[in-house]
């Protein structure tokens, strides 16, 4: 997977909607690849920025291109010009931010997903653009991520090759969807650890990961959300429809991402209770240290008045004078402590 540098959308610049930003490597650092199959046969080459107007689709077959990066500005204005695809839907791509979505337009659907992968405690994002004509293919995304498919459609294993080119899109999106399920596990794993160390190690969270385990669930919920109503709409569309014989698997990722949505709002929940329940845990250990001190400053205060009075040195004084007063006074002092402790005893004050 490339590294990027962040692009900031703030517009800055006050450009019109649609500006597509000079951004990205030159043009030889790019080769787009072209796969172009059928039952029978299949085909894969790469091509150069420049020789993307040569691009024939001519052949009665089933093409996927896939484009290997999304900054790219030299790379999407090219595809746009060649494809016919508006310069909004150009500049979504380009927006790395950008929150998933569909466009149902007259000759095309365009899709925005993520590609989500926990390395190392961080969280890597990866923006992917589909675009899906009536037999072809255009995928977007910041290195290969669909590798493994390249190879099953090369190799003639499974179904693709046997299928209409919408039921490459499912696979795709499918591929994504199993990455999810697998960072939300990771993640479930990562609260049950929470858990338990907090009752192992006296309770104490270590909260920057905690913190940053809340982080990134939110930052999944952000792009797994949309999902549903995303396939729902593909499910729907009319240009081009979804061959009937792959609405069942549509109909499936559309069930995954349900149970995608259920898993995040569980997830959270847990990491909420957590959150909760180490407040309440050093709320309540805070408590029971405030109430020992309060007891032992309840315990001195008539020690304190009785040291006070006998403390004032007035000059007539008759207990000051007398032989036993000072261990009489200090036996007196460790009797009301008795008492008192006592008390606090018999009321379970501790």
């Amino acid at each position: 997977m490339m590294q990027l540098k962040r692009i900031k959308y703030l517009n800055k610049d006050k450009l019109p909607p649609g500006t597509i930003r000079k951004h990205g490597v030159g043009s030889g650092d790019i080769k787009i690849s072209i796969i172009n199959y059928d039952v029978d046969t299949v085909d894969k080459q790469y091509i150069s920025l420049d020789k993307i107007v040569d691009i024939d689709l001519s052949k009665n077959s089933k093409t996927w291109i896939h484009c290997p990066s999304t900054i790219n500005s030299n790379l999407l204005e090219k595809i746009g010009n060649k494809f016919n695809i508006h310069s909004l839907i150009l500049e979504n791509i380009q927006n790395i931010d950008h929150r998933p979505k569909l466009n149902d337009t007259e000759n095309f659907n365009f899709i925005i997903q993520k590609s989500l992968q926990l390395r190392d405690g961080n969280l890597i994002k990866n923006h992917i653009g589909y675009i899906i004509f009536k037999d072809l293919l255009i995928t977007f995304a910041n290195g290969t991520p669909f590798s493994l498919i390249e190879e099953r459609i090369l190799k003639k294993e499974g179904k693709v090759r046997n299928k209409s080119i919408d039921y490459l899109l499912f696979i795709c999106m499918d591929l994504l969807s199993d990455e999810y399920f697998e960072l939300l596990d990771l993640m479930e794993q990562k609260t049950i650890k929470f858990e338990e160390s907090l009752i192992k190690d006296n309770y104490k969270l270590d909260i920057n990961e905690f913190l940053q385990l809340k982080s990134q669930l939110d930052i999944v919920r952000h792009y797994v959300t949309p999902l549903s109503t995303i396939i729902d709409g593909i499910i729907n569309s009319t240009k081009p429809p979804i061959d009937i014989s792959n609405l069942i698997y549509y109909k499936d990722l559309l069930n995954n991402t349900i149970q995608l949505t259920d898993l995040i709002k569980t997830t959270s929940k847990s990491i909420e209770n957590i959150l909760n329940l180490s407040i309440n845990i050093s709320g309540y250990k805070m408590n029971n240290i405030m109430k020992v001190l309060t007891i032992i400053s309840t315990i001195f205060i008539p020690l304190t008045f009785i040291a006070g009075v006998y403390g004032m040195n007035f000059e007539y004084m008759p207990e000051l004078h007398f032989k036993l007063s000072y261990p009489i006074t200090l036996g007196i002092m460790v009797i009301i402590a008795l008492i008192m402790v006592n008390f606090f005893r018999k009321r379970r004050w501790f």
